[in-house]
């Protein structure tokens, strides 16, 4: 089956496939019951093909070109049409086929085929069907005439006919607002037959419950319609009307369409449209901060949407849209961005939301949300990255709702369900693995209860996804869960480090680094028990974005200098996973001639060579530490760098050291002799499979807010500001979609069009072209 593509010819008018050619070789004889079991096949194939698809699209016109040596009174003369143009080719069978149809394809899924190849053996011996089935899986039909003018050279014979009954197109463009009382609904007119003609008549319901119109239209509240004529397809649609209530400030309704024929043939229920009475508030407070927030999120989620979708794509440019009453000496005025139109808003909390980012999205799957919606709270505020996790992936969530039409792979109306014997969470993908809980009202967790009538937990059990676990996991399910349990290795070694081995009168420093840097502590002096907690309570909760080395260095040399302006002889301990995003190797010759002395803590199996030299020219440590959930090498590594103030009695001392997995007692053995001992303690770090209840989430209001009126007019007193990131790691070139080929008699023609050095962007080193007489080679090598 070939679908329509403007490189092929093929059109879609309304929702008809046309301009389709079936030509038959000059190979063939003339057969004039060729023609009409190809009219039979096509007509056939347009029903099923309705119907596969949803009622969606049908074959509306097609042309079947013969051989110039067959003769007829009713052909026309061929124009354009030539057999090697076709898609559809009847022609003598191919020996590695036989008389089976088969298509030249040899893209990827979803890439166009080049033809599709049919024998006038295939078409004309019904007995092919019991071997291959139906030619179109439906029972023959009466097929309508041709008309056929004589010509002098290639004909064309098209064919008419009319199909059965088709209800009319769904809306798929339904709109609503409200206005005081009033309710206007906005839509595109359908047709009596799909888009063709005028329907009949409208239903329109509403309700306060989406899914009940989504599910259930009917049950939904019916809307006077008498007054409404149906105008031609194509044409705006508007009605307006009020309902039997008082809407409130804080309702929000939700309405949709099915239309009529002549025959009472229904179509499907439209979009879902909504309409609030929800005035905001105050505009946020006016703050540069949340520019800079944004534009980290942006740039840490074009990272993240780069590596989750195998290095496609990424967010390349975004521009913020501030308010008029905003100041700043590098705006530049909008043109015709207005907050209405962007996809991605910043205003005060939804009371039905508070806090939480949420997606406007009222469609099926696939269809476009409406906007993203985040609170400056949201962006402000750092502790609610530990209760929805990192803003980048956060960003990237949302971005799958509002562009792509995607849902949420989790279901809260049936969170568990029977698998093999046991009771499974509903999550993406089933490799998560977590523990089920129930939640007390005073937050503590206790086993979950098994409700009798389901055998199924009850719905007040949560399962809760072990926070550190390597696996893969849809963007759609959890976006705070963690890649690795790298953080909570890093949080709990800097724990110990700060809390047990740094000593007294010591000053420290906190830097962190991804996509940008920042300083989380100055150098403070450990001088109390209530320092080093402070200082603990400042390590970060959460890793995303880019490894921009050069940014940490510098921040952490500039920190060191708080004290006398210099770094020499300071000690800095640089924690990284060892692949650096940036250029390295620019910045390390600086941090050498500083004067500093350079600790290197490589964290996984790989690190750059120049983080090795790096610490060996500045009289540092380089140590590698294994990621692994039961690895103490972190913790070990922290321990041996020991910043000694030279009373070596005060310095500790590490006794043992030990990892296992275990499900019950860790045991073990500890010796200590007269000459340590003082201050001895335990410590134990944990990997997967600890229950950690995130804070809750802030309170919402659900009374309705106390608004005002208000209009609204375009002013064009806004202004943008446009982000200029630091350009993604190195992406190799793009994929080559359009290549062709062409022989003449001894040469081959290679046609396609160039791809970048980066993705789209730039010129490309060289290409490479293989050859090659079987195109199952290059599915099992390229």
């Amino acid at each position: 089956m070939l679908l329509s593509s403007t490189s092929t010819g093929i059109k879609l008018d309304g929702n008809g496939y046309t301009d389709i050619v079936i030509a038959i070789s000059s190979k063939v004889p003339q057969e004039n019951r060729l023609i009409d079991k190809i009219k039979e096949m096509v007509t056939e194939g347009s029903l099923y093909l309705y119907d596969a698809l949803d009622k969606k699209v049908y074959f509306k016109e097609a042309t079947i070109l013969v051989p110039p040596h067959w003769n007829g009174t009713n052909f026309t003369k061929a124009r354009t049409e030539s057999f090697e143009k076709a898609k559809i080719r009847i022609d003598n069978a191919n020996p590695a086929y036989c008389n089976e149809p088969y298509t030249n394809q040899y893209g990827e899924c979803g890439a166009e085929g080049e033809y599709t190849h049919f024998t006038p053996e295939y078409l004309l011996n019904d007995i092919f069907i019991q071997h291959y089935g139906s030619r179109v899986q439906l029972n023959p039909l009466e097929v309508k005439n041709f008309t056929r003018t004589d010509t002098g050279e290639s004909f064309v014979v098209t064919t008419s006919g009319t199909l059965p009954n088709f209800p009319p197109n769904r809306i798929t463009d339904l709109s609503a607002e409200i206005q005081e009382d009033t309710v206007l609904l906005n839509w595109t007119a359908p047709g009596e037959d799909l888009d063709q003609g005028t329907a009949k008549s409208y239903e329109i319901r509403w309700s306060f419950d989406l899914d009940m119109l989504r599910f259930n239209f009917s049950n939904g509240h019916a809307v006077n319609t008498t007054a409404i004529s149906p105008q031609k397809a194509g044409s705006v649609e508007q009605h307006s009307f009020n309902l039997n209530i008082t809407i409130q400030n804080g309702t929000t309704l939700f309405f949709a369409i099915q239309s009529k024929d002549k025959l009472n043939a229904t179509s499907e229920t439209s979009n879902i449209a909504q309409a609030s009475k929800i005035i905001p508030g105050p505009k946020p407070i006016s703050s540069q901060e949340i520019n800079l927030i944004v534009i980290e999120m942006v740039t840490e989620g074009s990272f993240y949407l780069y590596d989750a979708l195998d290095e496609k794509v990424y967010f390349r440019e975004v521009t913020i849209l501030v308010p008029p009453e905003w100041n700043g000496t590098d705006f530049t005025r909008a043109r015709t961005e207005s907050f209405g139109r962007a996809k991605i808003r910043i205003d005060n909390a939804n009371p039905f939301y508070g806090v939480e980012p949420y997606t406007n999205l009222y469609g099926e799957c696939g269809t476009e949300g409406e906007y993203i919606h985040f609170t400056p709270e949201y962006l402000l505020n750092d502790d609610l990255i530990e209760l929805y996790g990192a803003r980048g992936r956060v960003f990237v969530h949302e971005w799958a709702h509002v562009r792509w039409g995607v849902y949420d792979e989790y279901n809260g109306k049936q969170p568990f369900y029977h698998s093999d014997g046991q009771i499974e969470a509903t999550r993406c993908s089933k490799d998560i693995i977590g523990q089920f809980r129930e939640v007390t009202a005073e937050r503590f967790l206790r086993p979950c209860l098994i409700d009798p009538q389901t055998s199924l937990y009850t719905g007040n059990c949560t399962f809760f996804p072990d926070r550190n676990q390597i696996t893969n996991s849809s963007i759609m399910y959890f976006p705070s869960l963690d890649p690795g349990p790298r953080i909570l290795q890093l949080q709990q070694a800097a724990t110990h480090f700060l809390r047990n081995i740094f000593e007294d009168q010591a000053r420290v420093g906190i830097v962190t680094f991804s996509t940008f840097a920042s300083t989380l502590s100055p150098l403070t002096t450990i001088d109390s028990d209530t320092t080093r907690e402070n200082l603990i309570k400042l390590l970060p909760k959460a890793a995303d974005g880019w490894t921009n080395m050069c940014l940490g260095l510098s921040q952490g040399l500039q920190v060191l200098r708080g004290d006398n302006g210099n770094v020499l002889g300071d000690e800095l301990i640089f924690l990284t996973d060892g692949q650096a995003t940036d250029d390295i190797r620019s910045c390390a010759p600086i941090a050498i001639e500083s004067g500093a002395i350079i600790h290197t803590l490589a964290f996984g199996n790989r690190a750059d060579p120049v983080l090795i030299e790096m610490s060996d020219k500045t009289g540092g440590i380089f140590l590698l530490a294994s990621d692994d959930v039961t690895s103490n090498q972190l913790m070990d590594a922290f321990a041996s760098l020991i910043l000694s103030t030279g009373d070596y009695t005060k310095e500790p001392v590490q006794l043992e050291s030990a990892g296992k997995t275990t499900s019950d007692w860790f045991n073990g053995t500890v010796s200590v002799d007269q000459t340590v001992g003082n201050k001895t303690s335990f410590v134990i770090i944990y990997g997967i499979g600890v229950v950690e209840l995130n804070p809750p989430k802030p309170p919402v209001s659900v009374e309705p807010l106390e608004v005002e009126n208000f209009t609204r007019t375009a002013t064009g007193e806004s202004f943008v500001v446009t982000l200029s990131g630091t350009t993604p790691p190195n992406f190799p070139p793009n994929r080559i979609t359009d290549l062709s080929a062409e022989i003449q008699e001894d040469t081959v023609l290679l046609s396609w069009t160039a791809p970048g050095e980066d993705l789209d962007q730039g010129t490309v080193i060289s290409i490479s072209v293989i050859l090659s007489s079987s195109n199952k080679y290059f599915k099992r090598t390229v």
